[in-house]
């Protein structure tokens, strides 16, 4: 289950992003005790403050059992592949849980100068802003200092995904010895190793071509419920529906890799 952080990493008062952060983790833990074996929780956490972020997802994990962490493909609009927040990543690989990158209102935001109207922003805000969170975190070397740190991009679609390795790759093959000399491999074999996962819409077609290119050991299915624009109450039906996803392929995606990728083992 996922937190609805909205603009909480944009808040100007730093304490009270904090307790806002604590209040909504304490009532998620105690949401998800009316039933662990089904409901497993997601933290949030203010980066304003790192030390107190890295304090809040410590107790998160340890004292309320919560599985992972959703981090802003943002903070205050900065690149968050900034060394301010290594030490978060840090503590995040040390508890061996999921880091999910998901936009939120600032995401949306950025696009509202050049739009207006909502099909647009919400067309590109998600996808863009998570494409440049990626961008930042490789080119600031974090999958390489925490190579054991898991990283996801959330519903933010997954076709771009090789276009942007090919495109990271000619920019690092090009600049990289002078901007980016702490990577030890081509940004596209960060992106399509263990460390990263994609979460994918239903409706994508592109989804085949993904697989051949990365393999299904790296994918997510996004329902989005309960947005607005989910696709629940069909999603199940939806996902074993397509013809163009092997079965093996199914299993991979909707019982493995968030396994895989959350770092817990499900109950079958």
């Amino acid at each position: 289950m996922f937190p609805t952080h909205l603009s909480l990493n944009s808040e100007k008062e730093t304490a009270l992003a904090t307790d806002i952060a604590r209040a909504y983790n304490d009532w998620l833990a105690e949401f998800c005790a009316a039933d662990p074996r089904r409901l497993k929780g997601v933290a949030m956490v203010a980066l304003q403050d790192v030390d107190a972020a890295i304090r809040e997802v410590r107790r998160s994990v340890e004292q309320l059992g919560l599985v992972g962490v959703m981090m802003p493909t943002n903070v205050r609009d900065q690149n968050i592949g900034r060394r301010e927040y290594w030490p978060f990543y840090e503590e995040v690989e040390r508890l061996a849980i999921g880091l999910a990158l998901h936009g939120g209102i600032r995401a949306a935001e950025r696009m509202h100068g050049r739009f207006d109207n909502f099909i647009a922003v919400h067309s590109l805000s998600f996808t863009f802003e998570c494409m440049a969170a990626l961008t930042g975190l490789i080119f600031a070397s974090v999958p390489e200092q925490f190579p054991k740190l898991r990283i996801a991009a959330l519903e933010a679609c997954c076709g771009w995904v090789p276009f942007l390795m090919d495109r990271l790759d000619e920019e690092f093959e090009k600049r990289g010895a002078m901007e980016a000399p702490l990577l030890k491999k081509k940004p596209s074999e960060y992106m399509n190793s263990d460390q990263f996962f994609y979460a994918f819409e239903l409706e994508e077609s592109t989804v085949p071509y993904v697989i051949d290119r990365i393999g299904a050991g790296k994918l997510l299915y996004s329902s989005d419920y309960p947005q607005w624009d989910t696709s629940w109450p069909k999603t199940v039906r939806m996902f074993h529906g397509r013809q163009d996803i092997s079965d093996a392929d199914k299993q991979r995606i909707a019982w493995e890799n968030p396994q895989k990728f959350y770092g817990f083992k499900a109950a079958s």
